[in-house]
Formats: C-alpha cells, structure tokens, sequence
C-alpha cells in the first residue's frame, strides 16, 4: 500500500541479500501485470458479437487506451469527446481527449473503465 505496517516486525536485510529480494519483487510485479493483462483486462471488454446488445460506448466515458507497445502501467488513460456511429447504429469510432490533444480511435482498442458514482459516501 506504500506505508509501513506497525504489525510486522522491521527488519534490516544484508546488502547482499538485497539485491535477491530486489529482483524477487521484480518477477512478482511482472507475473502481477501479466496476469492482469490475461485474465482482468479482457474481462472489461467483453466480446458478445451477435450473442447480445451492449451498451455503447457513449460521450464522457473514461477509457484505457490498449497499445501493446508500451510498457506496463503506461497505458493512457482519456475521456471520451465525440462517438462516431456506423451505418448499422453502432458507435465503432471515437475521439478521445487525452492530455489536451484529441485522438480517433476504434473502440476495439479501447476499454471503458468503471465509473465512479457521483453520490459515494466517503465517511
């Protein structure tokens, strides 16, 4: 979480023994990401071509952009700006505001992120 945890015992590793523990949590966050990739992400967009209706992607949506060619946790992040539908009434294409600049892109390639309610109750 980022914090220390009064629970645990503090203990003071070897200079040695470091570099080990660096590396083993080096592997750990790569099968993290990994699996994450495999299992969680396809999940958000689901494929149910001609098995049901889903909802649109729709103006004010925060998206992930998915590009394979950068690394892990790099993805960006945007909000949708303009959808643009196809001749059968489905949203294919939208623009996406990503850090003041507008990309076109096709909605394969995005994954709509869960929205946060407006009334949560934060106490």
């Amino acid at each position: 979480m980022g914090r220390l945890d009064g629970s645990l015992p503090q203990v003071v590793y070897p200079q040695s023994e470091m570099i080990s523990r660096w590396r083993h949590s080096q592997i750990l966050t790569d099968l993290f990401w990994s699996a994450f990739i495999k299992y969680y992400l396809p999940n958000q967009q689901t494929r149910s071509k001609w098995q049901r209706d889903e909802r649109d992607i729709a103006v004010g949506d925060v998206v992930m952009l998915i590009d394979l060619q950068l690394p892990r946790a790099m993805w960006l992040i945007g909000k949708v700006t303009k959808v643009m539908p196809s001749a059968d009434g489905h949203i294919r294409t939208a623009e996406v505001l990503l850090k003041e600049r507008t990309y076109t892109r096709q909605f394969p390639r995005m994954i709509v992120l869960p929205a946060i309610p407006d009334n949560m109750d934060t106490s």
